[in-house]
C-alpha cells in the first residue's frame, strides 16, 4: 500500500498527521491492491486454522446476521 501514495513520507513520518487524516478521506486505495491485502489475510488465516477458508458469497448478511441473532446488536 505504501507505494500507492502520491507522498509515502505521509504515512512513516508521525508528525505529518493532519496530512495522513486528509488522505485517508480523498484516497481511494486500488481495488488490486485491497485484494492483494484480502488474500494475504486470508492465507494466514488458513495456515493459523490448518484449513482453506470458505468466503461466504454474501458475506456482509453473514456478519449482520451474526450480530443481530447472535449479539442482539442490530434492531
Amino acid at each position: 500500500m505504501i507505494n500507492n501514495v502520491p507522498d509515502s513520507d505521509v504515512l512513516l513520518n508521525k508528525d505529518r498527521m493532519p496530512e495522513r487524516e486528509a488522505l485517508a478521506q480523498s484516497y481511494k486505495l486500488p481495488t488490486e491492491v485491497m485484494m492483494a491485502v484480502s488474500e494475504t489475510y486470508v492465507g494466514i488465516a488458513s495456515k493459523i486454522a490448518g484449513e482453506a477458508l470458505t468466503i461466504p458469497s454474501d458475506p456482509r448478511s453473514e456478519v449482520i446476521a451474526i450480530l443481530d441473532k447472535e449479539y442482539g446488536l442490530i434492531e
